[in-house]
Parts: C-alpha cells; sequence; structure tokens
C-alpha cells in the first residue's frame, strides 16, 4: 500500500487505500498510529464513504 501511494498520490483509490491502512494497524495493534492517520483522514475527507469502516475499525467493531 506504501507503494501504491508513493507511485499514485492522487489515485481514485487514495480513501479506500488509507481505510485499509488504518484497519491494518487497528488490527496489529498500533492504535495510535491508526488513530493518527484516521484523524488526518477525517480532516481531508469529511465526507468520506470510508468513515463509518475506519470509525469501526477504531472501535473495535468486525
Amino acid at each position: 500500500l506504501d507503494r501504491h501511494a508513493r507511485s499514485y498520490p492522487r489515485s481514485a483509490r487514495a480513501q479506500q487505500r488509507e481505510t485499509l491502512v488504518i484497519q491494518a494497524l487497528e488490527q496489529i495493534g498500533r492504535r495510535a498510529e491508526a488513530a493518527a492517520r484516521a484523524a488526518r483522514f477525517r480532516a481531508a475527507f469529511p465526507g468520506s464513504a470510508y468513515l463509518p469502516a475506519i470509525e469501526d475499525a477504531l472501535s473495535g467493531s468486525p
């Protein structure tokens, strides 16, 4: 995902990519990093359809 971000920083899939990163960070226990990235995501994409998935990941929901 990092390589994709470097190669395609303005990709149409940027929101999906960042959501996957946040979910992965949460799953491996890097909660502070996941929360920080989620905060940046919310600021950058306040109306994103991916916000519920991010909130679920941060709350520990499946």
